[in-house]
């Protein structure tokens, strides 16, 4: 995992509205966005992929590559604008 992303996300105060990881890496695109997500509840992530077969899974918003600037865009702004995943109370 890369530490940078992660050191990054902690010396930052102001909240990010939004992760863009790949989905399937040598890095762990997954393990990145959920090491992410405990620093930082409150960022909605997207993933990309290239693989066909990647399934669809409910809450996970996947952006298939190739994909074209606008279609980018268009998929942060929906991540950005999607309501967050109630959080389990303990």
């Amino acid at each position: 995992m890369p530490v940078g992303v992660v050191t990054l996300a902690l010396a930052m105060g102001a909240a990010l509205s939004s992760l863009l990881t790949r989905a399937v890496s040598e890095w762990g695109g997954w393990q990145l966005a959920l090491r992410f997500a405990t620093l930082h509840p409150e960022t909605r992530v997207l993933y990309m992929t290239g693989y066909t077969e990647t399934p669809a899974l409910p809450g996970v918003q996947m952006l298939q590559k190739p994909f074209t600037a606008f279609s980018l865009l268009q998929a942060v702004g929906e991540a950005v604008d999607r309501q967050p995943e109630p959080q389990a109370r303990s």
